[in-house]
């Protein structure tokens, strides 16, 4: 097995691509079902519930051309999260909130995150 190496990542929002992007977060899990009865002999068992999934994207805010311009909260779109120059998971989402960080003391870098909740089921592609 071969690592991979980030440097190709990009994220799109229906086709364009998100400005100034130096990170992406896909997190896939399930609703965990937890029970006990008399058949369990005391211990807690668990089932697979519903699948979900999230994510977040951050980058560096560009004033000239802001991520607004891309993406609003509340915005049902499809995201590509390319982990290669070729491979991306294909995501429909809905974006929860957009957050600008500005440090004022430091004079660092204005970031942008956005955080997005799965609305279906992530795939696999290749262009």
């Amino acid at each position: 097995m071969a690592a991979a190496s980030g440097q190709y990542g990009e994220i799109q929002a229906d086709g364009s691509t998100l400005v100034e992007c130096t990170e992406w977060t896909l997190t896939e899990e399930i609703a965990e079902q937890v029970y006990a009865s008399v058949a369990t002999n005391g211990w807690r068992q668990r089932v697979a519930g519903t699948k979900d999934c999230s994510g977040t994207c951050g980058g560096i805010f560009d004033p000239a051309d802001p991520i607004h311009d891309y993406i609003e909260i509340g915005d049902s779109v499809t995201l590509r999260l390319y982990f290669s120059a070729t491979k991306y998971h294909s995501v429909p989402a809905i974006i929860n909130s957009i957050e600008t960080n500005l440090n004022i003391e430091e004079g660092e870098i204005i970031r942008y995150n956005v955080n997005w909740g799965g609305n279906g089921a992530p795939s696999m592609n290749q262009t």
